[in-house]
């Protein structure tokens, strides 16, 4: 299967799972306008965070990808499993 089939695949599935109402992400809800830019913390999606020394990169992976998805899944109800290891 080439790369462009399985985006194709993967596209058509995640529309099938948004219009029976599952979730496919964990928004960062309290980020608007990151929002527009990364909706959220997908399952499978690999994301960078560069920067110098001592500017707040462990802060901030953090509060994206551990605090946000943590209150996320206990304040809502969803489909999706939450793992953080």
């Amino acid at each position: 299967m080439s790369i462009i089939e399985r985006v194709i695949k993967e596209l058509k599935e995640n529309k099938e799972k948004r219009l029976k109402g599952e979730d496919i992400l964990i928004p960062w809800i309290n980020l608007p306008k990151l929002s527009t830019v990364l909706p959220g913390v997908q399952k499978g999606r690999y994301v960078i965070i560069t920067a110098n020394s001592k500017v707040g990169k462990t802060q901030i992976a953090d509060y994206l990808f551990l605090y946000e998805p943590l209150n996320y899944i206990l304040n809502n109800k969803t489909n999706l499993k939450l793992k953080i290891f």
